[in-house]
């Protein structure tokens, strides 16, 4: 078995973006979980890969929400290869009534035995995700994208 395919696990799981566009049916999706390493030196998350949508976010140790206390975080200032973008990123609204808020960045993004340099992704600064169980969101658009491959027929406009 590949390093990347020993990174990524199956679990039955029920989230989806809210968009009309995108999410259709919230009863039939499933992620797959694994572990994703940010930043240089590498800082290992653990992550849900989503069906139901195309954001990349991680909770950043900027995050002060009750649903961040205590919990692991990106920590930007602890990475060489961090740029901030300085730029607000869209609030991502989940059909479970889960919202994060944050800023856009780059970072070197690794997964399994493979990297990206320079990946754009949303360093979450507050969330009322009430899950302790990962921390951060993938989307599958944007993994068959990272990987080079299309895994999953997604229509995103």
């Amino acid at each position: 078995m590949s390093d990347l395919q020993s990174t990524i696990h199956h679990h039955p799981f029920k989230r989806q973006t809210y968009d009309p566009l995108v999410a259709k049916d919230s009863k039939s999706l499933f992620v797959f979980t694994g572990t994703v390493k940010i930043g240089t030196p590498q800082q290992t998350f653990s992550f849900l890969f989503d069906t139901g949508s195309y954001n990349f976010w991680v909770r950043s140790n900027e995050c002060f929400s009750a649903s961040c206390i205590g919990l692991p975080a990106f920590n930007p200032n602890a990475s060489s290869t961090f740029v901030n973008l300085s730029s607000a990123a869209s609030t991502i609204k989940y059909v479970d009534g889960t919202t994060i808020k944050g800023y856009s960045a780059l970072e070197s993004i690794s997964l399994g035995n493979i990297t990206n340099q320079n990946q754009k992704f949303e360093a979450a600064t507050d969330s009322n995700d009430d899950t302790s169980t990962y921390d951060g969101i993938m989307g599958y658009y944007l993994l068959s994208n990272f990987l080079g491959c299309l895994l999953v027929p997604l229509l995103v406009i």
